[in-house]
């Protein structure tokens, strides 16, 4: 991929995340953590399938606290660290919970997309 963009754009002097940048796309990385927040959110909206939206607990506070409108996720306890810190209810959990308030609460997926690419 990295020979394919250095040939369109007929330059040796830029590195991967230069010729990324120019193309408006995502590192690898990136385009992953994007994936699995929309489909964290699609599954917060009913959008996803049920085998998707059973993998995700959401906090239920029986009091009225200042966190319980922020759509948070309940973290798994994970019995392996080699597979279960990779998992996707766990990290899919632990990044959801890492996005602000503002970005958690946002009502669709293209909103909460639109505003990945800002953070």
């Amino acid at each position: 991929m990295n020979v394919a963009y250095r040939f369109v754009f007929n330059g040796n002097d830029s590195n991967y995340v230069q010729l990324l940048n120019r193309m408006g796309q995502l590192s690898l990385f990136n385009g992953r953590v994007h994936y699995i927040l929309a489909l964290v959110s699609k599954c917060l909206n009913g959008l996803a399938p049920e085998y998707f939206t059973n993998m995700f607990n959401y906090k239920t506070h029986s009091i009225n606290l200042r966190t319980s409108c922020t759509h948070s996720h309940v973290i798994p306890h994970v019995n392996t660290t080699r597979y279960g810190l990779h998992s996707l209810s766990y990290y899919g959990s632990k990044l959801w919970n890492s996005l602000p308030n503002t970005a958690r609460s946002l009502p669709t997926v293209m909103k909460l997309s639109n505003r990945l690419f800002v953070i």
